[in-house]
């Protein structure tokens, strides 16, 4: 073996005993994520595989020697499984939200969440709402969200619409909603069509529930 290769092998050995390391720190910080967005009883566990070849050689590159594989278990007596082939649409949106807060933290100034309310509802939504509202301390925090109860924490509303040109074309546009429009807004998101004093009230409830909370 040339002396260039293997001093690349030696920091390859080296690079995979310090993802080892990060991946113990790592574990314990998404679980604790994941129990603040009612996940409580979550295994998460992080897993560095070396790669090697057909003889049992390390195979390594720019990168390293290794896969990194994240497990999950989301209920109590499950044994853990790989992330990508068993987390549901809600339990993805908070595993991701739980990521992003551990990794992103006080190093990336902005966080987009796109449709983050995905299977996520009820009281858990406003779980979800309050958690974005902690990173939003921190970070900025772009939020794309159909559900009201997350709605209600952001310190800044905006809302998305399109048109038609009439000319076979489709153009989006976006506008910031004032205090008064923003009521309005969620009630149409609480009772859809046709809004009512009580959708308004109960929209008015979720906006002074999310000050009370944290909102801004």
């Amino acid at each position: 073996m040339g002396e260039a290769k293997k001093r690349a092998l030696l920091a390859a050995v080296k690079l995979t005993r310090e993802r080892e390391k990060a991946a113990g720190k790592l574990k314990v910080r998404m679980e604790k994520e994941l129990s603040d967005l009612g996940m409580g009883s979550s295994v998460f566990d992080v897993v560095v595989e070396t790669e090697r070849d057909a003889e049992g050689t390390v195979r390594f590159g720019p990168k390293g020697s290794d896969r990194v594989l994240f497990f999950i278990s989301p209920n109590p007596g499950e044994e853990v499984k790989p992330l990508a082939r068993i987390a549901s649409g809600g339990e993805l949106s908070r595993i991701m939200l739980a990521m992003k807060r551990v990794t992103a933290a006080g190093r990336v100034p902005t966080l987009i969440f796109d449709e983050i309310d995905a299977g996520v509802g009820g009281p858990m939504g406003q779980v979800v709402g309050l958690k974005l509202n902690e990173v939003a301390l921190s970070h900025q925090v772009l939020c794309i969200t159909h559900l009201p109860q997350i709605a209600a924490f952001a310190a800044d509303h905006y809302v998305v619409t399109k048109d038609s040109t009439g000319q076979g074309r489709t153009v989006s546009s976006i506008r910031k909603l004032e205090e008064p429009e923003l009521v309005e807004q969620i009630s149409w998101m609480l009772g859809g069509v046709e809004i009512t004093e009580a959708s308004r009230r109960h929209a008015a409830e979720l906006v002074e529930a999310a000050k009370g909370l944290g909102r801004g």
